[in-house]
């Protein structure tokens, strides 16, 4: 159910990004109405939303300050009003897990009643977004974000807009996992873990720039460095994981 994220080979890589953003809006948008079996859409369109923030981040430098808050406050609440339903989903999921690999005993009832509570919430949620109202709320903030992202433009030349969101990214990853590090709670490691999936999803952006025609002088080294810099820096954040 994903959605390439590969620019054209004639493609100007601004407009290109452009275009996949307008295209994982339109592949969560069809996720979000067809909502069938809700599980694996309401998880599609998380991942949708996350690489749509990353690749917002990649481009920010030469977008219009509003526009990007904009964008980025409704892909989160989009995320955000999936999220119940994507919990209890995991809750139950990861109980009915737990239930099959123990043996069959007497003690297992509580765990047994936990199941059937975690299923209920689940039922719960996805009648909730299933009611219509919730789900058109989030069809509309996807419908306006698209829109004005497809209205958006660039103030600048594409790497050096590139180069600088990605950059950004990079630094607020490690300003991230320096504080998750101090911290040593949940939410912060979950914070530094986001900035990391929107490290990736900008660097395989940026690894399509080198699929199409190869440019000529000063422009393609920026584009190589960009690359590497990318590769280097998701083999740093894997090993600091220890995956």
């Amino acid at each position: 159910m994903g959605t390439r994220m590969r620019l054209g080979r004639d493609e100007q890589p601004l407009l290109g990004l452009r275009r996949v953003m307008g295209d994982l809006v339109a592949h969560a948008r069809a996720a979000l109405v067809a909502f069938d079996p809700p599980e694996r859409c309401v998880h599609a369109i998380r991942q949708d939303m996350k690489k749509l923030r990353g690749l917002l981040r990649l481009a920010a430098p030469g977008l219009e300050r509003q526009v990007f808050r904009t964008a980025n406050r409704a892909w989160r609440d989009v995320a955000r009003g999936l999220a119940p339903c994507r919990e209890a989903w995991v809750r139950t999921r990861t109980a009915a897990q737990v239930l099959e690999a123990l043996e069959p005993d007497a003690e297992n009832a509580r765990l047994r009643q936990a199941l059937d509570r975690f299923g209920s919430e689940y039922d719960r949620e996805v009648e909730v977004l299933m009611s219509g109202s919730a789900r058109a709320a989030l069809v509309d903030r996807l419908d306006e974000s698209g829109r004005r992202i497809a209205r958006s433009t660039f103030a600048g030349a594409a790497v050096p807009i590139l180069v600088a969101g990605h950059r950004t990214t990079y630094h607020q990853g490690r300003i991230g996992f320096r504080l998750a590090r101090r911290v040593g709670e949940t939410a912060s490691f979950h914070d530094w873990r986001k900035q990391a999936k929107y490290l990736w999803y900008q660097t395989r952006s940026a690894r399509c720039l080198g699929r199409r025609t190869r440019p000529a002088g000063r422009g393609a080294g920026r584009r190589t460095r960009l690359r590497r810099a990318g590769s280097t820096r998701r083999r740093a954040a894997s090993a600091r994981t220890g995956s």
